[in-house]
Formats: C-alpha cells, structure tokens, sequence
C-alpha cells in the first residue's frame, strides 16, 4: 500500500506492529502500481484511509481484490506491518 496523504501516513507509522485494529481501505485500480506485487492490483494512493468499522460488502481477502475494481476494498483482517 502506499499513502500520499500526510494525516493517513502519520496514521500508518502509528499503526506499524500493533496488529489487525484499524480497517485499511481504499479503491481498488488495475495493476500493481509498482508496489503491490505480486497481486495483479492495488489501492489508489490517493484514497487510502484507516476505519474502524466498514459495512461487510467491502471486506474480502487479496486474491479477491479484482472483483473490487474501481471499487472500495476494506479487508477486515488488514493490519500494517511495515513502512518503506
């Protein structure tokens, strides 16, 4: 995933290692966007948030993503595990 705005990127550092909580969504576009590989996907940069609920219609797991093109995806079980 990658964040470009500031608040959700201070977000993300807060989040590093504290496990599944906050609920990462975002729209899903074609591609990986040159860091989501290998996942033939990823989360537009610029609509990137953390929730701490979302309705179940959004949840799915990676290899599910596709079928959220151009959609919201908020996998329930998401989690921040490290920043670059």
């Amino acid at each position: 995933m990658r964040v470009i705005d500031e608040a959700t990127a201070r977000e993300a550092h807060r989040l590093v290692g504290r496990g599944p909580g906050r609920i990462v969504n975002g729209i899903v576009r074609a591609g990986d966007g040159g860091f989501n590989s290998p996942w033939p996907w990823h989360l537009d940069p610029a609509t990137v948030q953390f929730a701490d609920v979302t309705i179940e219609l959004c949840d799915g797991c990676p290899a599910a993503a596709h079928s959220f093109l151009n959609a919201r995806f908020c996998p329930w079980s998401s989690e921040v595990i490290g920043l670059e």
